[in-house]
């Protein structure tokens, strides 16, 4: 890649709306996080890091940490709580940054038995790397961020949507998109649902906790679910 198209590219980040560069961080984020969740596993169960106590500890402390920062980017509404109490540093821009720069650290130090850094560690500690650059370019080089529109110490999930509620979207949009299969499955639901009570209260008390997912998914956006 040549340096002008590095340059357009970053120029390209630059010129995004806050909107659009606030989701390719958490995009990146989710993703990174799930790298490291992969990574941290399948090294923690490796042969080689089975045979050295501190390499077994850093894989508990990546997987972890990873599951961290993938619950925290999702928001879940039961988990937010418990993080946000536990992990405060996380709600500042700067904070997540310089976590991910920590766990890419964390990649970098796994080692074999023999001492040397892991294939796995070194990708997943690069690819992290390269990830905790990114949210430090946005973070110190977007207009957002210089003409101090967004703070750098404010709370990144400010603008989120909780995963309870993009799930929801998902189930409202595949509705609409696939009305025969939506009335089918609800005909199984009625019928599972006869023959689980308990599964009927989960469902009751999740509509009544969440009553506007519940409308929508239940009407499809219209007076005729199943209709056009």
């Amino acid at each position: 890649m040549s340096n002008q198209q590095k340059k357009g590219r970053l120029q390209q980040i630059r010129e995004a709306t806050p909107e659009q560069v606030l989701y390719w961080l958490r995009v990146a984020n989710l993703s990174n996080g799930l790298c490291i969740i992969a990574g941290g596993t399948i090294s923690f169960l490796s042969p080689s890091t089975l045979l050295s106590l501190t390499s077994i500890a850093i894989g508990a402390y990546i997987v972890l940490f990873g599951c961290m920062l993938f619950c925290y980017e999702c928001r879940l509404k039961r988990m937010e709580e418990t993080i946000r109490r536990n992990f405060g540093f996380l709600y500042s821009y700067s904070g997540r940054t310089l976590f991910i720069l920590f766990i890419a650290s964390l990649c970098l130090g796994t080692t074999s038995d023999n001492g040397g850094i892991t294939v796995l560690g070194w990708i997943t500690g690069i690819l992290t790397f390269i990830n905790a650059m990114f949210n430090c370019f946005v973070v110190y080089s977007h207009p957002a961020f210089k003409s101090g529109a967004i703070s750098r110490d404010g709370d990144p999930t400010a603008g989120y949507k909780s995963g309870e509620s993009l799930a929801g979207g998902a189930a409202l949009t595949f509705a609409q998109n696939n009305p025969d299969l939506t009335k089918k499955a609800a005909k199984g639901a009625v019928n599972y649902a006869k023959e689980n009570p308990e599964a009927r209260k989960a469902a009751i008390n999740y509509a009544k906790e969440n009553p506007d997912v519940a409308i929508k998914v239940a009407t499809g956006g219209n007076d005729n679910p199943f209709g056009p």
